[in-house]
């Protein structure tokens, strides 16, 4: 049995200072006959809300244009175990009209059924901070249903939810004391502080084994949330007064130091005059001690006493001062420069830049395939995160590209090139973070592969002057497609990975297309980079070029052969550029063609046709003493 109405059903009068007004009251939940459950979307199992315990599970259904593939599944789960049932939209910021129509599109079996739901975030979402897009999704679903959808969003995003809405629909709210694995709560931390009828307290919640799952408490009897999915909202105007001030405030007293206030102000008010103000606001002094009014609640502080005094000893009196500081000019660090050189670089290639979340949800970890074992998987956690989209500080930047360019995708772009420095965060021993730099790279689209990619790779290594860079065929990484990874190294100093991502993981975020990413270490850039370039004269005398083609294994890479030519170079050498792979007729099985152009030439003197092919024969020797190939 209810000792009281829910906050959402019941209106009551609010008296204030002498002011007595109609509002929605908070209830105290641990007083209720509330209901326990837990919202899920795609990354939760098909299954979950047969197999984990609640009164409710609220399902995502869509984000825009994208379908959670499972929410039919877990709707009716929930519907055959007996849990009331919620469904979601998380908003994704593109026309509000249209999304809520997608919405309804797809729920319309269980309008009046199930509640209705706007999932308002700002993650992912274009519209963020656009209140009237909030207005207009609430009022077309309305239009559609005659169903008042419940509002979800942070407690400290209330404000953006229009105070129309607010008067319509129910409030879910999210708000988190911790981060810690927990199950069910009586009592939630600063439940209904907002008024809202629904409260989501962890990202971390583990029922039954099931987890981690978005918990939340509806303050209301299975009664209260039927009606609500069938569209009525407000109750009747309950007859009483109750004052929110319960207590008397302590009184406030402020040290009256003249010294202080003169020296914030720059003034030389004395302070006769300073008392004299404060005693015409209703102020007493008595000695050092101001006892402040107690409707001054704004006061508390010496600053605020200076304030008082400016405001009745006038602004226009006070003198202009210069700023007595020195600031000397600098320019950028060598550290900025790189960083600019980069951005440069990337824009220069036609990629595009993009500007992530730092803190992300653990579930993204899964979407990479990344193994459960991996070092990467411990990521900081977040005490008071916002939800559990963004719950932990990320170790690897790979899911946010992805997130992005499946946002685009999703969005009909045909193609899409995007680049990022974003850090990434590790735990340190004394509690706190290393705090790396990453670029990232991401593409996909028409004219996009491997090739094209290390292309845009190499530009960024050649415009910082590495040097002794290989790359080396890397079928390990599980994000990346076995046959086309490669790890980038500067000697013997790992750079970073390339490569095209792996098709499962591309179909976890539900993109059918090739998407292809670059993940280089910023760190690792900067001190491989090269020294300043210093002037070279044009070349006095001409080269010689000369063109061999070698057979090997199949196995053995180009990198490995150009390794091996540049090792039989006698100092000749100045350019070896690859142009031909051929395999096929003429060709022993297991093994290929693979033709260079080599450039020869002498600083002092022209080349003789003997001082070349001694070169070059030097050059054939070391690739069969290496790699096993000879001249074709």
């Amino acid at each position: 049995m209810r000792k009281h109405k829910p906050p959402w059903l019941k209106r009551i009068r609010l008296a204030v200072t002498g002011v007595v007004m109609a509002i929605t009251m908070a209830v105290a939940p641990a007083a209720m006959a509330d209901l326990n459950g837990y919202d899920v979307s795609g990354y939760q199992a098909p299954d979950i809300t047969q197999v984990a315990p609640a009164d409710f599970a609220i399902v995502k259904v869509n984000q825009g244009w994208y379908i959670n593939s499972s929410w039919g599944q877990q709707a009716s789960g929930a519907v055959n175990t007996g849990k009331e049932l919620g469904l979601y939209d998380y908003a994704s910021g593109m026309d509000a009209t249209t999304e809520a129509d997608n919405f309804v599109n797809h729920i319309t079996g269980y309008v009046g059924k199930a509640m209705l739901v706007l999932d308002w975030e700002p993650y992912q979402n274009a519209a963020w901070g656009n209140s009237n897009w909030v207005r207009t999704w609430v009022y077309r679903v309305h239009a559609r249903t005659g169903v008042w959808p419940v509002v979800y969003c942070s407690k400290g995003f209330v404000g953006q939810i229009p105070a129309d809405v607010r008067a319509k629909c129910m409030l879910w709210a999210a708000q988190y004391a911790n981060n810690y694995a927990t199950g069910y709560q009586d009592s939630p931390w600063l439940a209904g502080s907002q008024g809202e009828g629904m409260l989501q307290y962890t990202s971390t919640g583990y029922l039954n084994g099931h987890g981690p799952l978005d918990l939340d408490k509806f303050f209301g009897d299975r009664t209260a949330w039927r009606k609500i999915a069938c569209g009525e909202r407000a109750g009747e105007v309950v007859e009483g007064v109750m004052d929110v001030i319960a207590k008397d405030s302590n009184p406030v007293t402020v040290k009256l130091e003249p010294e202080k206030v003169n020296g914030l102000l720059g003034t030389d008010v004395s302070r006769e005059e300073m008392v004299r103000i404060l005693e015409s606001l209703d102020f007493t002094v008595e000695g050092d001690t101001i006892h402040v009014p107690s409707w001054r609640s704004d006061v508390e502080h010496y600053s605020d006493i200076a304030e008082e005094v400016a405001r009745f000893y006038g602004y226009n009196n006070i003198p202009d001062t210069l700023s007595n500081g020195l600031t000397a000019r600098r320019g950028l660090t060598d550290i900025q420069q790189t960083e600019n050189l980069l951005g440069s670089v990337c824009r220069a290639a036609g990629y595009d830049e993009i500007i992530t979340y730092s803190f992300i949800s653990p579930t993204y970890y899964d979407k990479i395939d990344l193994p459960k074992d991996s070092p990467l998987r411990d990521s900081l956690k977040i005490l008071n995160p916002l939800g559990e989209d963004t719950s932990i500080m990320r170790t690897t930047t790979l899911p946010s590209m992805l997130e992005i360019l499946t946002r685009n995708y999703n969005f009909r772009n045909k193609s899409a090139k995007l680049y990022e420095l974003g850090r990434v965060y590790f735990k340190r021993a004394d509690g706190l973070a290393d705090e790396p730099k990453v670029l990232t790279l991401g593409a996909y689209g028409d004219g996009m592969d491997f090739f094209t990619l290390k292309g845009a790779v190499e530009a960024v290594l050649k415009q910082l002057r590495i040097e002794n860079v290989r790359f080396l065929a890397d079928s390990e990484n599980p994000s990346y497609h076995p046959g086309r990874c490669a790890k980038v190294f500067s000697g013997d100093r790992l750079l970073g990975v390339l490569g095209q991502i792996h098709p499962h993981v591309a179909g976890n975020y539900g993109v059918d297309a090739e998407l292809y990413a670059a993940e280089l270490r910023f760190d690792a850039l900067y001190e491989s980079k090269g020294s300043q370039p210093l002037y070279q004269p044009l070349p006095k005398f001409p080269a010689v070029t000369r063109d061999i083609a070698v057979v090997c294994d199949k196995a053995v890479t180009v990198g490995e052969l150009e390794d091996a030519i540049l090792k039989g170079a006698k100092g000749l050498l100045k350019d070896v550029a690859l142009f031909d792979i051929y395999t096929g007729t003429g060709i022993a099985p297991g093994k290929k063609s693979v033709a260079f152009n080599l450039t020869l030439r002498a600083d002092d003197r022209s080349l003789t046709a003997e001082e070349a092919d001694a070169d070059v024969k030097s050059i054939l020797t070391a690739l069969e003493q290496e790699c096993g190939a000879v001249l074709r």
